[in-house]
């Protein structure tokens, strides 16, 4: 299994890549859209974490590029209290969970655990 992070916010991806390491795992950030289509290709994840607000990533496109890639992923995209609008786009991309940031945080640890590669078995960070 694969997981990987469209995330360009320093605090998020820091969690994120914290996380898998207090895991044993791996979990590449993918900081720009070139790289997520890049990793797409060469190595489609089977899930796929998006930030909606990722600065230099449109993320409800990179939902949707998500989607294109050829094998079935399921994407779980973040977003701010509020931003009801957002969420909805995302979802009619085709993210297969919206959820707040808050929540994000607390389902992270159990992400990583089911879909993240171990060490050792997955590309490095990008």
């Amino acid at each position: 299994m694969a997981l990987a992070a469209v995330v360009t916010d320093l605090i998020f991806s820091t969690k994120i890549v914290t996380e898998a390491r207090a895991q044993g795992r791996i979990v590449p950030v993918l900081r720009s859209f070139s790289k997520m289509e890049e990793f797409l290709k060469a190595t489609p994840p089977d899930f796929l974490i998006v930030d909606l607000h990722s600065g230099g990533i449109d993320g409800v496109s990179a939902i949707g590029k998500a989607m294109t890639c050829g094998r079935a992923c399921k994407v779980l995209a973040y977003v701010s209290h509020g931003e009801r609008e957002l969420a909805q786009k995302a979802r009619d991309a085709g993210a297969t969970q919206v959820v707040p940031r808050s929540e994000f945080v607390l389902l992270l640890p159990e992400l990583v655990k089911t879909y993240a590669d171990p060490a050792g078995n997955a590309q490095k960070e990008k």
